[in-house]
């Protein structure tokens, strides 16, 4: 169950990491255009609306943190 945690706990990290990423991508290609034609943009979309559901949420840390320290990580989740 330790690995389902780091699974987790990285997964969302990344998430934020590549938004991040195309955050700065989308504005140095675009530089405050209004509609920009590249297909950047569309990135950018999507990458915020994968940021949006709810493994990215940033309570996965918590939620992760709240099993790691309980210390019952053999016990199947809906038991904690």
């Amino acid at each position: 169950m330790r690995a389902a945690c780091a699974e987790s706990i990285a997964s969302t990290w990344t998430i934020h990491q590549c938004a991040s990423v195309v955050d700065v991508a989308y504005h140095i290609t675009c530089r405050g255009r209004p509609r920009c034609s590249h297909g950047i943009e569309r990135r950018f979309r999507d990458v915020h609306a994968i940021a949006q559901q709810i493994h990215a949420r940033d309570t996965q840390f918590e939620d992760a943190g709240k099993t790691i320290l309980a210390g019952n990580l053999g016990a199947p989740p809906t038991a904690r």
